[in-house]
């Protein structure tokens, strides 16, 4: 079972109306791996907008030369039905399928704004929270949330990635 979801109604809309019309759709993410779990369409291509993914982001700046970009784009096929851009996606539009409090689901969204996560991210924070929880044969805690916090984005920021 997937820890998270996706429940924007914008993606779910383009979805229902690619499916529906049977037409290709073209997806622009800066998380790709993640929205390629949520959408369950063969007719759909996912890529990011540069080769960091976060050209069009205004949470996390793109580090791409405008070589690296336009090298990047020729290999996009725009000539898709469908087009559709999911970046900085907010937390109000992902489900978390698991058993938390309100005070743990605040934490995690703060988290996710503060650090400018990418759903992948917290997708990972929210797995190795929940084994660090049942290692210790109890429900989710803060605690538990701050350990894997610690575990899955520390290493990337001391090494500035």
């Amino acid at each position: 079972m997937k820890v998270l979801k996706l429940t924007s109604f914008y993606l779910r809309r383009y979805l229902e109306i690619a499916k529906r019309g049977d037409h290709t759709l073209l997806i622009i993410t800066d998380d790709p791996s993640f929205v390629s779990t949520q959408v369950d369409y063969p007719k759909a291509y996912i890529d990011t907008p540069c080769p960091c993914g976060f050209y069009l982001s205004s949470q996390n700046p793109c580090e791409c030369s405008v070589e690296e970009i336009k090298e990047h784009r020729k290999r996009i096929p725009f000539y898709y039905d469908i087009h559709c851009l999911v970046v900085d996606i907010p937390f109000i539009d992902l489900e978390i399928n698991m058993d938390l409090d309100n005070e743990c689901l605040q934490l995690l969204g703060e988290i996710y704004e503060k650090k400018r996560l990418l759903p992948s991210q917290l997708e990972r924070i929210l797995k190795v929270t929940k084994t660090i929880a049942e290692l210790e044969k109890d429900k989710v805690r803060n605690v538990h949330i701050f350990e894997a916090v610690e575990y899955v984005t520390n290493l990337k920021e001391k090494l500035h990635f």
